[in-house]
This record gives C-alpha cells, sequence and structure tokens, in this order.
C-alpha cells in the first residue's frame, strides 16, 4: 500500500471516504449539507434565468392562453345578460301638521299631534323589502313563468315580447320543487312540438307532446298545463324555452338574491337595488313594488279611519237613545208641571247657576270620554286596536295614547311582512304591553282628578241651592233636567262633527313614498366582455405556468449548467448535449457533431491545466450508474488521441465492466486478472483500436470478488507508475462513487477528477454529495462535466443544425 492509501478512511458513520491525517485545514472542511442549502438560499433570483426557463415552454403557454381566450369567448356568450336598476324613495314625513297619519285613528286630531310620516324609516325598509309584498309582484306581473330564445348561443329573456303565454293552476305551481322546464317549436309540417322534463327528488320525467293547433292543453308531471298564442295570427319563429317556478321560491329568490335596500345616515330615503335579466322585467318590477308599498300604506290610512267611523258610530247610537230619553222627561216634566218660563227673581243665581253648569257639563264629558276609552281597553276585540281621541284635554294621557298607538301601526306594519320569531315584532309586543298599562296608570290619575273637580263644583252648586231654595221646587226640578240634555246634546254634537273627519280622511289620501330617482336606465353587470377576456388571459397563463412551477418545484433533476451552479460550488469545465445515434463513440471526424466539439473544447482546456507530462492521469466518475462517465471517457480518449497523443484508457469500474464490449473486444481477460496475480504480462491484456491508432484500451476483466482489496495493492501502484512512462494521457473509467467506494481509492493515483452529472437524470442530492466530496478533499482537483444538456434551446444561444443526444442507459422519470 502506498503513503498516500493511508490518508484515505471511511467515515465510521456515513461511510464517505476523506483525508484522516494530514493538514489540518483540509481535515476541517466538511460541510453540513444544511449549511448548504442556506448558502444556496441566500443567493439573490436570477430573474432573467426565470423567465427565460418558463420562456423555453412559450408554445405550451401560447397554446394554453388561446385555448383558454376562446373557451371564455364561448362563456360569454352563452352567459345571459344581467342588468341592475336603482331607484330611491322619499318615505313622506308630515309630522309638524297638515297631512294626516296612517298611524291615526282620526286624521286631524291635533290634540293627539300624531305625526304622518316614518316614526321608524328602518321599519319602513323592512316593508319594502317583505315576503308579502314582493308575492304581490310576482303574483301581478306572473314573473314566475320565465321565457326564453337561444340566439348565437346567446339566452335571450323574452318576458312580455314571447309570443306564447303558459298557465298553471296556483296550486300545482306551489307544489313544484325543481322548474318544470319544456321547450316549443312549430316545425315545418305546421305541428307544435313540445318536449321538457321535470325532475322531483332524485327523478326526472321527460314528457313530450305534439298539437296541430294553439291553444292546447298538456299533461306534465307537474300538472295540466295552458298553452296559447298571444297573436293566433303568427307562429312563434324561434324556438321558445319556457321555465315554470314556484312562486314561493321566486319571491324568496328576489328577496335574498335579486332585491336590496338600505337606508342613508340621513334623510328619510330607501335606496332600492334589483338585478334582472330583462330590462322592462326589472323596471315594471320595481314600479309595482313601490305601486303596491303605496297602496299598501293607503289602506293602512282608510283602514284606521274606517274602524273610528265605525267605534263612532256605535257611540252615536247610545247616545240618540240617551239624548231621547232625557228630552222626552223634559217634554214630560214640563206638561206635568205645567211650566212656561223662569221666575225673574232668579236671573242672578241662575247666570251663576249656568257658569257652573258649564264647567261642571265639560268635566263630565271628559270623565266620560275617559269611561269609554277604559270600557274600550277592556274589550280584547280591541287588543292591537287604535285608541280614539275624543277630544280629552289631559295632556298626559293624551302623549301616551299618541306613543301607543305609534306602536301599534308600527307592530302592524312589520307584522304583514315578517313571522312571529321577528325580532323586531317581538320587541313591539313589549313596548306595546307596556304602554297599555301606562294608558291605564293616567286614566286612573285623570278620573281621580276628574272627580275632585266635580266634587268642588258641587259644593259651589250647593251654595247656589241654597239661596234657590225660594224659587218653586217645579223650576229647580226643571233645570236639573235641562242640564242632563244639554250634556247628551253637546257630546252627540261632538261626535258627529268626528264621524265626517274620518269621512273625510277617507276620501283624502296621499301616498306615503314618493319617488325621487325612477329606474329609466339599467346597468349591465354581467357578463362584461373586459373582464372575461383578462379573467381568460390570467387563467390561460396560470394553468401553464402553475404547471410548470408545479413540475419544477417536484422535478429531483436539473437540466441546464445555471441549475447546477446554483447547487454546487464545484467548477464546471464543460457541457456536453443529447446523442440520438446509440452508438456510445461520436464520429469525431466532422464538425456537424455538437459533441465532437465540445469534446475538442474539453480536451484544449485539460492540456492548458494538465502540463506537466508525467501527470496526466484522470479519473472520470460520476455519483449512479447511467450519468454517462463511461460515455465521457472512451470520447474523450478517442478527442486526446487524434491530437497525435498516447493515450491509454483504464476500465477500473471492476464491479460492472463496460469498456471491452463497446470496443468489442472478446477476451475476458483485463486489469482484474493482472492486479489478482493471474496474469503477470499487462501487455497482454491492452488492446490497441484499430480505428484509433493512438488509443489503447485496458478494460476491467472478469469481475473479481474482492475489488477494494486490488486497487489497495501494490501491483496497481506498480502498474500505474510504469503506465505513466508510456503513455501521455491515462483515463480511468472507475466506479460511480455514490454506490461504492472504489473510486476513492483510486484517487491515490490520480491527477484530476472528472465528475460527470446527467442533465434530466441525476438527482439533485447528487450533487449535495458531490459538494460534501468537494469540501472534505476526498478527490483531487475536482471538475464537473454536464452531459445530455438540450444545447438548441435559447438558454445556450441559438440552434445546432444536427441532432443531439446518445442512447445508452434508460432516462429517468423526474
Amino acid at each position: 500500500m502506498s503513503p498516500d492509501t493511508r490518508h484515505q478512511t471511511p467515515d465510521p458513520v456515513t461511510g464517505d471516504w476523506r483525508l484522516a491525517t494530514g493538514d489540518k485545514k483540509n481535515m476541517n472542511k466538511n460541510i453540513n449539507v444544511d449549511e448548504l442549502e442556506q448558502l444556496m438560499a441566500e443567493k439573490p433570483i436570477d430573474w432573467r434565468e426565470l423567465i427565460e426557463k418558463y420562456l423555453a415552454y412559450w408554445k405550451w403557454i401560447m397554446a394554453s392562453v388561446i385555448v383558454v381566450l376562446v373557451a371564455g369567448l364561448v362563456y360569454y356568450r352563452v352567459q345571459p345578460d344581467q342588468y341592475q336598476f336603482k331607484s330611491t324613495l322619499l318615505i313622506a314625513d308630515n309630522s309638524s301638521g297638515g297631512q294626516v297619519s296612517q298611524m291615526s285613528i282620526l286624521k286631524q286630531l291635533d290634540a293627539f299631534g300624531m305625526s304622518t310620516g316614518s316614526s321608524n324609516i328602518y321599519n319602513e325598509k323592512q316593508v319594502v323589502h317583505s315576503k308579502e309584498l314582493i308575492k304581490k309582484v310576482v303574483n301581478d306581473l306572473k314573473l314566475y313563468n320565465v321565457y326564453t330564445k337561444v340566439s348565437f348561443l346567446k339566452p335571450i329573456e323574452l318576458y312580455t315580447g314571447s309570443p306564447l303565454e303558459v298557465s298553471m293552476a296556483y296550486d300545482d305551481m306551489l307544489l313544484i320543487g325543481k322548474p318544470l322546464e319544456f321547450s316549443v317549436e312549430y316545425d315545418s309540417d305546421g305541428y307544435y312540438l313540445i318536449s321538457g322534463k321535470y325532475k322531483k327528488g332524485l327523478k326526472t320525467t321527460r314528457f313530450k307532446s305534439k298539437v296541430n293547433q294553439l291553444p292546447a292543453a298538456i299533461e306534465t308531471p307537474a300538472g295540466k298545463l295552458q298553452i296559447l298564442l298571444k297573436n293566433p295570427k303568427s307562429v312563434p319563429e324561434d324556438k321558445i324555452y319556457v321555465k315554470i317556478h314556484n312562486p314561493l321560491s321566486v319571491v324568496k329568490a328576489y328577496q335574498e338574491y335579486a332585491l336590496s335596500t338600505e337606508v342613508p345616515k340621513d334623510g328619510d330615503l330607501v335606496n332600492i337595488t334589483f338585478r334582472e335579466k330583462n330590462v322592462q322585467k326589472g323596471k315594471d318590477f320595481l314600479q309595482r313594488l313601490i305601486d303596491l308599498y303605496n297602496q299598501d300604506a293607503i289602506d293602512q290610512i282608510n283602514k284606521s279611519a274606517n274602524f273610528t267611523a265605525l267605534f263612532i258610530d256605535s257611540r252615536l247610537d247610545l247616545l240618540t237613545d240617551e239624548l231621547t230619553d232625557v228630552e222626552q222627561n223634559l217634554q214630560k216634566y214640563k206638561q206635568t208641571n205645567k211650566l212656561t218660563n223662569i221666575d225673574a227673581d232668579a236671573e242672578i243665581y241662575l247666570q251663576r247657576s249656568n257658569l257652573y253648569d258649564q264647567k261642571m257639563n265639560e268635566t263630565e264629558i271628559q270623565l266620560q270620554l275617559i269611561k269609554y276609552i277604559e270600557e274600550f281597553l277592556k274589550d280584547p276585540v280591541n287588543k292591537y286596536a287604535l285608541i280614539p281621541n275624543l277630544g280629552l284635554t289631559d295632556v298626559g294621557l293624551v302623549a301616551v295614547i299618541q306613543e301607543y298607538n305609534k306602536l301599534l301601526v308600527s307592530r302592524d306594519r312589520v307584522a304583514s311582512g315578517s313571522s312571529g320569531n321577528n325580532p323586531t315584532l317581538q320587541g313591539l309586543e313589549l313596548q306595546i304591553q307596556s304602554s297599555r298599562m301606562s294608558i291605564q296608570n293616567s286614566i286612573a290619575t285623570s278620573r281621580k282628578g276628574l272627580q275632585i273637580s266635580i266634587r268642588e263644583l258641587e259644593n259651589q252648586n250647593a251654595f247656589l241651592t241654597s239661596q234657590l231654595k225660594k224659587i218653586p221646587q217645579q223650576e229647580r226640578e226643571f233645570l236639573e233636567i235641562k242640564r242632563q240634555q244639554e250634556i247628551k246634546a253637546t257630546l252627540y254634537m261632538f261626535l258627529l262633527q268626528k264621524r265626517e273627519e274620518a269621512s273625510l280622511s277617507m276620501a283624502v289620501t296621499i301616498p306615503k313614498a314618493r319617488l325621487l330617482d325612477a329606474a329609466d336606465t339599467a346597468d349591465k353587470t354581467a357578463p362584461k366582455l373586459p373582464m372575461t377576456l383578462a379573467a381568460s388571459l390570467f387563467l390561460g397563463l396560470l394553468l401553464p405556468i402553475g404547471f410548470l412551477y408545479l413540475k419544477f418545484t417536484f422535478t429531483t433533476t436539473f437540466n441546464d449548467r445555471k441549475e447546477v451552479e446554483s447547487l454546487t460550488s464545484v467548477p464546471i469545465i464543460a457541457e456536453l448535449a443529447h446523442q440520438n445515434s446509440p452508438d456510445v463513440v461520436i464520429d469525431h471526424g466532422t464538425n456537424a457533431s455538437a459533441n465532437a466539439e465540445l469534446l475538442r473544447l474539453l480536451r484544449s482546456k485539460l492540456q492548458f491545466i494538465m502540463n506537466r507530462p508525467k501527470d496526466r492521469l484522470l479519473l472520470v466518475t460520476s455519483t449512479e450508474s447511467g450519468e454517462g462517465k463511461t460515455f465521457v471517457s472512451i470520447n474523450l480518449a478517442v478527442s486526446i488521441s487524434l491530437t497525435g497523443k498516447k493515450v491509454l484508457l483504464v476500465g477500473m469500474d471492476l464491479r460492472k465492466p463496460m469498456l471491452a464490449n463497446h470496443f468489442g473486444i472478446v477476451e475476458q481477460e483485463g486489469i482484474s486478472s493482472f492486479l489478482s496475480g493471474m496474469e503477470t504480462n499487462y501487455h497482454k491484456l491492452i488492446h490497441q483500436s484499430t480505428e484509433f491508432p493512438n488509443l489503447h484500451v485496458l478494460p476491467g476483466g472478469i469481475i473479481p470478488p474482492n475489488p477494494n482489496e486490488l486497487i489497495l495493492s501494490e501491483r496497481f501502484d506498480q502498474l500505474i507508475a510504469e503506465l505513466r512512462e508510456q503513455y501521455d494521457y491515462i483515463l480511468i473509467d472507475s466506479a460511480p462513487v455514490g454506490a461504492v467506494s472504489d473510486t476513492f481509492l483510486i484517487n491515490r493515483v490520480s491527477n484530476l477528477t472528472l465528475y460527470v452529472c446527467r442533465a434530466n437524470y441525476s438527482d439533485k442530492r447528487n450533487l449535495e454529495f458531490l459538494e460534501r466530496v468537494y469540501k472534505e478533499n476526498s478527490l483531487k482537483q475536482i471538475y464537473l462535466i454536464v452531459n445530455d444538456v438540450d444545447i438548441e434551446s435559447k438558454k445556450y444561444g441559438g440552434k445546432y443544425a444536427y441532432g443531439y443526444g446518445y442512447g445508452y442507459g434508460k432516462k429517468k422519470r423526474k
């Protein structure tokens, strides 16, 4: 064993060969793989290289863009147009007086001060967006029937422009789950072809029918269907597609998706936005929605006024009977007592008595009105009825009743468009209950005050009565009866006036909502051609680039020199192209071969590096089999021999010898026979190439059972020493270093190492392994050869006019 051999020992943990003795600096050059990856990650991104890397696939990217753009245009064409309509409503607010309120029972009761405007603009927003209001619009305009035709792939909704009209029993439509779809087409034979389908659950039922005239009744899985022509004198030119939806599902879709309402921060405004596929249909929907909203508000006003009139009529009937009885009593008393006039002596007392009587009448009227209201509240029928104000003078009670009436009207408006679980409705219920208790407390307080006033008036009247004792008893009794008659008559006239006011309020009504901005124009929201093209262009670029990114990310191999340089610091001495010919030995005599020229360039570099005559032993190796080390060894040896140098190619891949097969050597003996002692004359083992006279080949020979021991033997060192004297260049085709340690043992006799890696074949981890070998100085003067690169790509500056590649080994999957 030579002294150099003792400087290399395998690592006990990794099995890697490194220097065991010598310079400590070399011993400390072991590099950690994580540190290497961190060093590589700190390198700045080469954007030009990155762009060129993707542009190498520009044909696929362009094809993807074209295909996706065409698909985008088709998508744009087949999508129906979507339009957006906007309108603004001003909710009337007449709380300052003048116009009557829909919340009022009697519309011009200034004593109540009941406002006419929106007490809560958000409640009005809920009414506009309510399901009941939308349901009325859908049923009035028959929006559950959708008519379309197709023009150059474009679906167009016809709405009122449809030549056909279909109808179905409303109860049958309410049972529809999925829409009932069918088409009507007039054929050349004069028949109407009707075909469609109906899906119920998981079952789809198809139906067909053929009629010679319309109108016609068609039996479908969803029910009986009536089809008629709007103009019996003409037939439809296009095929008409019809969809019949469940009206409730249409209402739900409009409420949740198509219609939206919002209230600005300031002002009694409601902004309405609606989306529809037909322009006229959208305008009609919004106009009908506003009309029905106003009509609903007017109905509420008339309902309140009508209820008030009925309540007053019932009270007038009672007062008529009471007033008739009092007047009859007065007439009877006069007739019985024969009274005609009053004594002049009682004029002074009578004047004062009249003043007190007037105050007594007013107080008793107020007390009677409080009684009416109390009876009204106790009646269960009037639980949600508005309390009429018949002229109460108690300001506190009037304010409480006004607030109570406002809450009732708000509750009716919200309840008409929502369910009992609505949080707003539940909150109003609690407020109404609390306000009702407040009214009862105010009534009790007001009654006590009126009763105290009556007692005071009675005391004063008692004083006058004592003064009138001198007046005949008949006259005094007459005055008491007359006073009762006056009270009844005054109350009767008051109620007649209020009934006329209620009738007037029903005759004169003003819409609650005022249209500020009508939906005269429609904005097309979808599909938009620029947006579709931009999205298609983006998707067309994203798909291939994303695929390439994933491809590059999950590819474990490299494909060019720059990528190798980013993975290792080992200097690259040459690149070799792919060769299509299956022959290992390329044609070195032509200028049309890329590899021939590249090998000449490699040969020139080696002659410059290896300038000492006796130190020209090259060790050619790789990490694994199939990377092209034998291809490089053979063709480099041929290229050097063509310069007139005497070259020896030694096959030291003793575990898998290949040189004999490539050169057509039949004999099985080789260098293994000499190292094992089976052959003492190594000259017999060396074969001269017939095609290249300056090239000699020493094949590996028979596969030995102990390659390591043969390489470590003294015979190997002596053989190399003698061969150095006989040949100008010696090339050793060794075993892959990633598999066995033979190459590290041969390193002691080499002067330079050519490490071969193969593009699109070698794993990137092989370069990490090479980096460790390089940092540890396990192989002498390492230079890297990148084999099988695509030199025709733009990254290499142009195209060669010939094929390239080589035919050994199978290409590894990425």
